[in-house]
């Protein structure tokens, strides 16, 4: 896992190198970009709020280049989904298992 997380880093110092703002706020404004239906000019303003000015374009170009590095990092590191159902067995409190009702099918009236 620390290996990935070391490619990710090395992914995104290639993708902000010649950048002139601090990575933190690159990554700020990409992430609200990507989180929240927010535009551009949205995020513009707010951080000409926090006292970072930054126009919107320079804003797209952060998109355009970081999300792909991102989105490809991030699906490295999802679990798979909808492998196999929970059932006692599975579920663990401590060192014993706990009993969880798993419904079988349709329920009958």
């Amino acid at each position: 896992m620390k290996f990935d997380r070391l490619k990710m880093i090395e992914a995104l110092r290639q993708v902000v190198r010649r950048m002139h703002y601090p990575l933190e706020v690159k990554l700020v404004c990409v992430r609200w970009y990507a989180a929240y239906p927010l535009s551009f000019r949205q995020i513009e303003e707010m951080m000409a709020e926090r006292g970072v000015f930054v126009d919107h374009s320079t804003l797209h170009r952060w998109s355009i280049k970081m999300l792909p590095v991102l989105a490809a990092a991030f699906r490295l590191r999802k679990r798979p989904v909808g492998t196999r159902l929970a059932n006692g067995r599975d579920i663990r409190q401590g060192r014993r298992p706990v009993e969880v009702p798993v419904p079988s099918g349709r329920s009958r009236r």
